[in-house]
């Protein structure tokens, strides 16, 4: 009886050590799974989600304001205090230029960069084109550099001052040359009256001097391009030009005296035949009248310079060369 009574707790108490042991190997498997899911790889703690509150302690839209401490249009007033990052350099603002000084600040005025002259308006907007300042006219290319010197803006040149740029008026002298422009810039050829004196400029608008023929007319123009008018010595030759410049050629009265000019214009001495007439002109060229003796024989000529021949004049026999038969 007493046999039967412990072999039977023998086979209880194996079946329930069989029933608890999978539970119990179970529960340590789960255990250690979740402590390796919360330890660092040294060995530590790593309470992950009780530590490390991401979205409470990094509140990215709160304090990353983008749109509030970058006022963009409110810090960069462009009109009232532009200031430039990089000075002394032209900026485009717009489709428009402006230049900035050493404090980074848009000039106004004149401005010269790298020996080059710009205009800045009251606005810093640099200038192109014609521009009339403090009563002189200047011309800016469309780079806005002042130019300086001979300028063809259309059809017609202009000369601007190479030291000032200011467009220039009246007689400029070019490399020894001269020109004359007119009240409003424009470069004049042909003939010009400055004053009362008349000059002439070729077809590049060089004033001329000395001898020019102008269609078919001769004129002078003496070393300052001034035209001549009366008497002119070229050289060893004197030369006659009217009121108008003319040169003349042929017989001319200036005041009460004739004198004679050949086809050159040049004034002619001496015995000189005009048709089938002689007259006799002195060293100086006036036309000589009444008795004179060439040569070492006497002539008479009339009061119309004409050489009497073949004639008696005052009882003296004249031959038919006109000299005193004795």
């Amino acid at each position: 009886m007493k046999k039967y009574s412990f072999i039977n707790f023998l086979v209880i108490f194996s079946l329930i050590v069989t029933f608890l042991l999978p539970v119990t190997t179970f529960a340590a498997e789960d255990d250690a799974a979740l402590l390796a899911a919360n330890t660092n790889p040294t060995g530590d703690s790593y309470p992950a989600d009780d530590t490390y509150p991401v979205d409470d302690t990094y509140p990215t839209d709160d304090t990353y304001p983008v749109d509030d401490t970058y006022p963009t249009d409110d810090t960069y007033p462009v009109e009232d205090t532009y200031e430039i990052n990089n000075p002394y350099n032209w900026v485009n603002q717009n489709g428009q230029w402006i230049y900035a000084d050493q404090d980074g600040k848009k000039k106004t005025g004149w401005v010269n960069d790298n020996n080059t002259w710009y205009y800045l308006n009251n606005s810093g907007v640099m200038q192109t084109g014609w521009q009339f300042l403090s009563g002189k006219w200047y011309l800016l290319n469309t780079n806005g550099a002042m130019k300086t010197g001979w300028v063809k803006d259309g059809a017609t040149w202009y000369y601007l001052n190479p030291q000032s740029g200011a467009m220039s008026t009246g007689w400029v002298n070019d490399n020894g040359t001269w020109y004359f422009l007119d009240n409003k810039g424009l470069y004049q050829t042909g003939w010009v009256k400055s004053g009362a004196t008349w000059y002439y400029l070729n077809a590049s608008g060089a004033m001329k001097t000395g001898w020019l023929k102008d269609g078919a007319t001769w004129y002078y123009l003496n070393a300052n391009g001034a035209m001549s008018t009366g008497w002119v010595k070229e050289g060893a030759t004197w030369y006659y030009l009217d009121a108008s410049g003319v040169m003349k050629t042929g017989w001319v009265k200036d005041g009460a005296t004739w004198y004679y000019l050949n086809a050159g214009g040049a004034m002619k001495t001496g015995w000189v035949k005009d048709g089938a007439t002689w007259f006799y002109l002195e060293a100086n060229g006036a036309m000589k009248t009444g008795w004179k003796l060439v040569n070492n024989k006497w002539y008479f000529f009339f009061s119309n310079g004409k050489m009497a021949a073949n004639t008696t004049v005052g009882g003296y026999k004249l031959a038919a060369d006109g000299s005193w038969v004795k």
